[in-house]
């Protein structure tokens, strides 16, 4: 029989949860993949990042066993991005220190559908998984702002590209730029969520030119948000159009106007308490 680890994750530590005692604090936000809490475990606050689960019915594929983990899974995803950071010692210094993965306690999945109304049915289990916990992610809790709740400044853009630029030197794409996933203290810069990550592996088959293609990628979405935030905030843009291919800024407007609504204000997206 496998052994919880590599059922549950891959390589990635097991946060030691002595007590099984986890006092949920406030709810920070909610995506297509997971829903993220402010927690409070033995006097130390985290943040607690729950996933839903790889449903094959909502999600057919053909796919099988890790080949389908490492596409379709978000919580397997995160989990190996995660521990490639670890390995090149870079845990905590591009997005927020990692604790490892926990089986969520029952008591605890019933208090968020009590108090911030995440009921059952919306970690999508399949039919085989009934009994299964839902799986989470253990990270720091950082106080901060995303970057489109701020006023950008020049010096501010290039941290975030400074962060952008270490996370594809350790081989990552993050696949997934948007406001909500740049997050700013008084001091730093954190990119956040990386459950569409990729990075050289085997499965899914992602080449050296294909990780590339995906980190310019990158790039040209984070320019162009920077164009869109200018535009929202009626402020000056910091955006470096070199990397956008030429294009005017009347081209770029139009190009990227479907994600504009990624680099508005949200309020209590990932990450972020109600304060």
């Amino acid at each position: 029989m496998a052994s919880l680890e590599s059922q549950y994750s891959p390589t990635l530590e097991q946060f030691p949860l002595r007590s099984q005692k986890i006092h949920v604090l406030d709810y920070a936000g909610g995506g297509n993949a997971a829903y993220v809490f402010k927690v409070l475990i033995d006097g130390k606050t985290y943040a607690l990042k729950m996933f839903k689960f790889d449903n094959p019915l909502l999600y057919p594929s053909r796919l099988r066993g890790i080949s389908r983990r490492a596409v379709y899974d978000n919580f397997f995803i995160e989990c190996r991005t995660n521990t490639s950071l670890i390995r090149q010692e870079l845990n905590g210094k591009i997005t927020p220190f990692c604790h490892g993965w926990i089986l969520v306690p029952t008591k605890t999945e019933r208090d968020v559908a009590k108090h911030f109304n995440v009921q059952s049915f919306l970690w999508d289990r399949p039919p085989n998984a009934t009994d299964e916990k839902v799986r989470a992610l253990l990270f720091d809790w950082v106080d901060g702002k995303m970057v489109s709740q701020i006023r950008i400044t020049a010096h501010i853009a290039d941290q975030i590209r400074n962060a952008l630029k270490e996370l594809h030197q350790a081989s990552i794409a993050h696949r997934d730029i948007r406001a909500a996933n740049i997050m700013v203290t008084k001091d730093r810069v954190y990119l956040i969520d990386l459950n569409s990550a990729w990075i050289l592996s085997s499965p899914p088959e992602i080449s050296s030119q294909k990780l590339k293609d995906a980190q310019e990628e990158d790039h040209r979405s984070l320019e162009a948000g920077f164009v869109l935030l200018s535009q929202i905030n009626d402020g000056e843009s910091v955006a470096d159009l070199s990397l956008l291919g030429g294009l005017s800024l009347e081209e770029i407007l139009t190009i990227y106007d479907p994600i504009k609504c990624h680099w508005r204000p949200q309020p209590r997206s990932f990450w972020h308490s109600k304060r």
